[in-house]
């Protein structure tokens, strides 16, 4: 009973730990959504400003092949512009993440770590050796790239096929509107993602200089119910070192919480098994 007690106070003090990271972690995720919001928000508007222009110097009634739109100066104005939103917004874009995941990581792993230290001390990691890490296949600053230079061809094709069918200037804008909204629900969902992913592994480390050998997937109790993958594996119990990558889909939220055992105890490793038979 009293190992139980210690494991159950050990739990409580590493999720009140968990909330409070993932506070701060929020309100910088907050603050760097916004600023891509409104970078969308900004090259929404350029564009619009510029499709209005072509639309007043398009013969209406005339038939307009995709060819005959080079004729236009303004149709290649707005194509330099979606260039222009690939090439430079993205590295705004990639600054913003960058910002966010520095301070996210570093706010983690120097949070009173000095209280916890012991003789087996391991030193903090680069944070750049994390955030710069290709974990989902790609770096997270080539998936920026290639997510605006994927939503910058569909909007060229859109507007292109929208004038060649004689649509109206009104179709076009709600269009734009939904690919810049959709473009932003990616770069929104690629930032939660690559801030789970460092605090993920923010918390492993600091697990580390506790001497911690073992760790427990814990899932919030919304992804516990509705996702397979998280729910099958709750509260299942990995080696530290060969705990897989937090997290497990996009906006995953599930959290790695120390394993402390205390009086010989000896916490069963099952995560491995579960993985096995899913």
């Amino acid at each position: 009973m009293a190992t139980s007690n210690a494991r159950q106070r050990s739990d409580r003090y590493w999720i009140q730990r968990i909330r409070e990271d993932e506070e701060y972690a929020n309100r910088q995720a907050v603050e760097a959504s916004e600023r891509i919001r409104k970078l969308y928000e900004t090259q929404y508007k350029k564009i619009v400003v510029k499709l209005e222009g072509l639309m007043s110097e398009v013969d209406r009634g005339k038939e307009l092949s995709r060819t005959k739109l080079w004729n236009y100066s303004r149709w290649r104005e707005m194509e330099k512009s979606l260039s222009s939103f690939v090439t430079g917004g993205s590295l705004i874009e990639r600054e913003a993440v960058y910002g966010c995941l520095d301070k996210v990581f570093e706010n983690t792993i120097g949070a009173k770590v000095e209280d916890l230290i012991t003789e087996n001390f391991v030193p903090n990691l680069d944070p750049r050796t994390v955030i710069d890490s290709a974990w989902s296949g790609e770096r997270f600053s080539t998936r920026i790239w290639n997510n605006r230079a994927a939503l910058a061809e569909r909007i060229r094709i859109d507007m292109e096929d929208m004038i060649v069918q004689g649509r109206g200037l009104g179709d076009m804008k709600q269009e734009l509107m939904r690919e810049f909204g959709v473009g932003y629900q990616q770069a929104d969902t690629l930032l939660r993602t690559e801030l789970n992913y460092t605090m993920n592994q923010a918390h492993l480390q600091r697990y580390r200089q506790t001497s911690a050998k073992k760790v427990r997937w814990m899932a919030k109790n919304r992804e516990a119910k509705r996702c397979k993958i998280c729910g099958g594996r709750n509260k299942a119990v990995w080696w530290i070192d060969s705990a897989p990558i937090l997290p497990a889909h996009p906006r995953c939220g599930c959290r790695w919480v120390a394993v402390i055992e205390t009086g010989g105890e000896d916490v069963p490793v099952n995560g491995p098994e579960i993985m096995m038979n899913e």
